[in-house]
């Protein structure tokens, strides 16, 4: 006799499973590179989840996915696995970058990217030299621009 009405049942808005989705897919994304790290160094999950006073089970959630690390255990990670905060969020695909210089640059040609809409793939196909040509081309035009800006300020 337990008839379940149209009343009875409770959705989740659209918005609230999108974030869902895109949470989801942080945590995988996230799990893919601390396992990517490990492996490098060589590491099973027992052990690496040794080092990092975690059980076997909970790293194992981490890697796939399932359950991702608080926000105070992420120095540990970072410093046990000598990578980047910006490699575990997946900021950067450079696990170890040569200086912090060249993740600045990086870092800046991504925010570039996104301000002209050009995506990745897009990126690939124009390729190397084409897209340094862009960079330059809009960092001289911004220069330039906030170089008019301040003179009208002087003025």
């Amino acid at each position: 006799m337990n008839e379940t009405t149209e009343r009875d049942v409770i959705t989740m808005p659209k918005e609230s499973k999108q974030i869902n989705k895109e949470q989801d897919q942080l945590a995988k994304d996230f799990g893919q590179r601390l396992a990517y790290l490990r492996n490098r160094k060589g590491w099973s999950q027992t052990e690496a989840a040794k080092r990092l006073g975690k059980s076997q089970s909970a790293y194992s959630a981490w890697e796939k996915g399932d359950n991702v690390p608080r926000f105070r255990e992420l120095p540990l990670i970072k410093e046990l696995m000598e990578t980047t905060y910006q490699y575990l969020y997946g900021e950067t695909n450079e696990p170890h970058p040569t200086s912090n210089k060249d993740l600045e640059k990086k870092f800046e040609e991504k925010r570039i990217r996104e301000v002209l809409g050009i995506n990745d793939e897009e990126a690939k196909i124009l390729g190397e030299d084409r897209m340094n040509a862009l960079y330059s081309f809009y960092r001289f035009q911004l220069a330039e621009s906030l170089e008019k800006r301040n003179q009208k300020k002087d003025e």
